[in-house]
């Protein structure tokens, strides 16, 4: 059996690299930007393979993890590392999302037609299921020595999730809170009315933003995300009905506008 390469790394810029962990029917992305003193890991995905490793072949420098938050995609590779960022709000998913079991029921759902990735994945995905952390919240500015990165809180997908922004290249990491397919129907999410509330106050920053890069995709989204996700919000809120459907998540309703489509709870408009 041949060893299957589960992590494909594309560069942004000088500083900036996407890396993807590749699981088939999923793309799980997280980002490095690199600084003179020390380099920032935004997200760790599920924690399938040796991501340290990867980072260590793009950087010498310390490197610390900025969660966007605490999901099993997002931050299953968490313990990998030795200085871990989180937002407290999404504290109490750590018991579920770093669960191995859990993991794995994520894992195989993406992985469904390759025994020999699978088997690999099963052999290699981080064990530990729970790390130490230091809280990171909405206006934090992170010195990475030339390079700053600021944390814009975005609760909605969770309690907690944030966003981290590089003014100097004008690229922003959304994780979950910005993409076209936002899941809001969890029974923690915020009510969908909150989510747009949210959305619209941010919108001169989503704006200046050249770029966005979210959770899922190695290319940055498209422009009309943003304004397509706010018709899509308005739309259910003025009584659209979206259609039902399951998920690896649980039951929701999905309704699509443009080129996004947004899974949220009718219950919780």
């Amino acid at each position: 059996m041949s060893k299957v390469n589960l992590y494909q790394v594309h560069q942004v810029n000088d500083y900036t690299y996407i890396i993807a962990e590749d699981l088939d029917h999923q793309v799980d992305t997280m980002a490095l930007v690199i600084g003179k003193k020390k380099a920032a890991l935004i997200d760790t995905g599920a924690g399938i393979g040796n991501l340290r490793e990867v980072v260590e072949e793009l950087t010498d420098l310390p490197v610390m993890v900025l969660t966007t938050h605490l999901h099993t995609d997002h931050a299953g590779g968490n313990p990998l590392f030795d200085e871990i960022y989180v937002n407290e709000r999404d504290a109490f998913l750590m018991p579920e999302s770093m669960g191995l079991d859990f993991r794995m029921r994520y894992v195989r759902a993406c992985v469904t037609d390759n025994p020999d990735k699978l088997n690999q994945i099963e052999k290699g995905i981080n064990r530990v299921t729970s790390f130490d952390y230091q809280s990171i919240d909405d206006g934090d500015i992170i010195d990475l020595g030339g390079i700053t990165l600021r944390t814009i809180a975005f609760p909605g997908h969770t309690p907690g999730s944030l966003m981290f922004y590089d003014a100097s290249s004008r690229i922003l990491f959304s994780g979950d809170s910005v993409n076209p397919s936002p899941w809001l129907f969890l029974e923690y999410s915020v009510p969908l009315h909150e989510y747009l509330d949210k959305l619209r106050q941010l919108k001169p920053l989503l704006a200046e933003a050249g770029r966005i890069y979210c959770g899922h995709g190695v290319d940055a989204l498209e422009d009309e995300v943003v304004p397509d996700l706010e018709e899509c919000c308005l739309e259910i809120l003025g009584g659209a009905a979206g259609k039902p459907t399951r998920t690896v998540g649980g039951d929701a309703c999905k309704y699509r506008h443009g080129c996004v489509t947004v899974f949220y709870n009718p219950e919780k408009r």
